[in-house]
């Protein structure tokens, strides 16, 4: 028998400068690892509204 167990981990990491618009957040390697991402490798991010904590119309301060 195989047994897989998942495992969350949770890590803090910083948003560092890397030139005038260029952001970094370095990633523990076994982050990497388990999504088969590569050194230079050109990743695709998409951002949804339901996930950023942000709602369209803010309330409205008085």
């Amino acid at each position: 028998m195989c047994y897989i167990y998942l495992m969350a981990v949770k890590v803090v990491r910083k948003l560092t400068s890397s030139g005038t618009y260029s952001r970094v957040i370095s990633l523990p390697r076994i982050f990497l690892q388990n999504l088969n991402w590569r050194d230079k490798q050109n990743l695709e991010i998409e951002l949804d509204e339901k996930n950023t904590g942000r709602s369209k119309n803010p309330p409205i301060s008085n």
